[in-house]
């Protein structure tokens, strides 16, 4: 899973001017998986100024995405949100275009015969190697019903 990003957002007084320097009195009432479990440590939340204050969420564990309800002191009272483990993979959109404008080939001989190897775009980098093989399990080139990462 790749690195949260922040989480950005923004508290006001009363009247629903931005406030700035509160993040102090702030506190996550909640910070857990979607299983109910607790995930620690808990983010540091920074005020960025203007009244706009952040948070880097703490990675759960894999597989799970983090559920929070934090109280401001302010308005609103209290944010939350469920943030899915979809949501940090961002930073794997140059990986997958490199696997999808990468050139692919199927080896016939030499150290990599009866496997497709996946490009990277410049065409030399192997990105990834699947060995094939047919309807019965067996090594090939012809007809391969299966691939198994190598």
């Amino acid at each position: 899973m790749a690195s949260p990003t922040p989480e950005v957002f923004t508290v006001y007084d009363n009247t629903g001017t931005p406030l700035p320097g509160v993040a102090g009195g702030m506190s996550f009432l909640t910070y857990v998986t979607e299983a109910g479990v607790a995930i620690t440590p808990q983010p540091t939340i920074v005020d960025i100024g203007g009244g706009l204050y952040k948070f880097t969420p703490t990675v759960p564990p894999s597989g799970h995405g983090t559920c929070y309800v934090l109280s401001t002191g302010h308005q609103p009272a209290f944010y939350s949100r469920f943030i899915r483990p979809e949501d940090y993979n961002t930073d794997q959109i140059p990986d997958i275009r490199q696997f999808l404008f990468g050139k692919a080939q199927i080896m016939s001989t030499g150290p990599d015969a009866n496997r497709l190897l996946i490009y990277a775009a410049d065409g030399t980098t192997v990105l990834v190697r699947f060995a094939l093989a047919d309807i019965a399990g067996l090594d090939t080139i012809f007809n391969p019903m299966k691939r198994t990462p190598v």
